[in-house]
């Protein structure tokens, strides 16, 4: 799965989002099983996502009820943002199969700003999409429902496409495996992508 953010994102918790994207999900890929290695009660969290753009052919992407494991999946609070982002393999509701990648911010009470990456494996077209938007946060599960831009990559050694309206929207049944205490070369590697983006922000 191809790594490109969306575009001109004004404003420091945009920024970060951009800065944290393409390397947080890189290395989260390492550690996502295949979808027929995955267990039917899932040990990590559960993300529901849709995507909405133009360029996706039938006009957005969902997937529904995705295991993510909980050695792909991370939370942490930096620059006061609580952030959470991974990867899992999903299964489309059209069918189709291919990975469904997340990074999301709880910048104040109410307000995410997400960043969501869905695949279709056999084609190879990736979407980015950034949605700017309401927060819904219940007992365990977070909602996030928001307006963007997005951008798709449609073959695996194709430039991205120009920006277009989009629409984001996240669940996440769960919480992430929290960073600050993990061990293991994945969370230390994320810990370094962390430092090295706050520190590109705040020099």
């Amino acid at each position: 799965m191809q790594m490109h953010h969306t575009g001109e994102m004004s404003g420091r918790p945009r920024r970060f989002l951009a800065a944290l994207v393409v390397p947080v999900v890189a290395v989260c890929a390492v550690a996502v099983p295949s979808a027929g290695a995955q267990q039917p009660a899932c040990p990590g969290v559960t993300v529901d996502a849709t995507v909405t753009a133009p360029s996706i052919p039938t006009g957005s992407w969902t997937t529904e009820a995705t295991c993510v494991p909980p050695e792909a999946v991370y939370e942490v609070e930096v620059l006061g943002y609580r952030l959470v982002g991974g990867m899992g393999v999903a299964r489309y509701t059209d069918g189709h199969t291919g990975h469904v990648a997340f990074l999301s911010a709880k910048v104040e009470s109410g307000r995410s700003l997400s960043l969501v990456g869905v695949e279709d494996a056999a084609t190879g077209q990736v979407t980015w999409a950034y949605g700017d938007g309401a927060l819904v946060e219940q007992p365990g599960v977070r909602q996030m429902d928001g307006q963007g831009e997005a951008a798709t990559i449609a073959s695996p050694d194709a430039p991205a496409g120009p920006a277009e309206p989009a629409q984001v929207q996240l669940s996440i049944d769960g919480t992430g495996t929290d960073l600050a205490s993990a061990q293991g070369a994945v969370p230390d590697q994320l810990r370094v992508l962390v430092d090295q983006a706050v520190a590109a922000l705040t020099s």
